[in-house]
């Protein structure tokens, strides 16, 4: 349940888990489980605002399995509302089922990119910030791939230690058969199969997709950080000012000519 006012995990007699997010946690957590049924309490949908809504339809839509049911709580029965809610269900896949107010829904069965995180992170082994510190400070070569844009680093800073490496050229950089690897991986004793690679976009949602990428490039250690740059900030972990960033060369694009 999505808005409860705990964040706990419970397991039924027929041995299914019913996982309860808090209201502060329902628009971002990312729970390692998907559910074949989830609920928005009328409590926290009608206290949230328009993009707030938005925000908790899709983090719920993310967390079912294809064919899911997904219950919307509301008190209100106006046209208006009943609209917009179902308008943010179609947006995330969520089909009406007749004869029950507008307010239940049914996963789409077709693939979405939901589908696409879930499986990529059935490989991944992925790391909460506070764990992500740890390993940083136990393990030297561990390596942080930032894949944010300029904008965002040069907005919030960037984690210590952490190289630039552009989502579009992931890939590229580091595979090193690609013919446009990045000489400075190599210069570090890249590429190591069995090295700690951590991929760190701003949600961690894009990075999960990414590190699974590498994995398929024989990077076994491959992984990311849940919640992305945006917890590791929110947990009060270090962060490099923008001023101070020097993580990386310049992005060379795969068949640019090199200087």
């Amino acid at each position: 349940m999505f808005g409860s006012v705990a964040s706990s995990t419970d397991t039924l007699t027929d041995g299914s888990a019913v996982t309860e997010v808090g209201p502060d946690d329902a628009t971002t957590v990312q729970l390692e489980h998907r559910y074949d049924a989830g609920v928005i309490s009328a409590r926290v949908w009608d206290s949230s605002s328009v993009e707030r809504r938005r925000a908790l339809v899709h983090n719920l839509a993310a967390h079912l399995r294809p064919g899911g049911l997904a219950v919307i709580g509301a008190a209100s029965t106006c046209d208006a509302e009943v609209a917009q809610t179902a308008g943010h269900a179609r947006a995330c896949g969520l089909e009406p089922l007749p004869g029950n107010g507008s307010r239940a829904f049914r996963r789409t069965e077709r693939v979405t990119v939901h589908d696409l995180l879930a499986d990529a992170r059935s490989r991944l082994v992925r790391l909460r910030p506070a764990e992500l510190a740890t390993r940083l400070r136990i393990d030297p070569g561990c390596l942080v791939l930032d894949t944010r844009t300029s904008s965002d680093r040069a907005g919030f800073g960037t984690i210590p230690g952490s190289r630039h490496v552009p989502r579009s050229t992931l890939e590229w950089r580091v595979d090193p058969f690609s013919g446009y690897s990045d000489e400075g991986f190599h210069d570090e004793g890249f590429p190591d199969a069995g090295r700690c690679l951590v991929v760190v976009c701003n949600d961690g949602y894009s990075s999960s997709l990414a590190a699974d990428s590498l994995q398929r490039l024989g990077f076994r250690n491959a992984t990311d950080l849940i919640g992305g740059f945006r917890a590791w900030r929110a947990a009060g972990l270090p962060v490099v000012p923008p001023s101070d960033d020097r993580s990386g060369a310049p992005c060379v694009s795969p068949g640019a000519r090199r200087a």
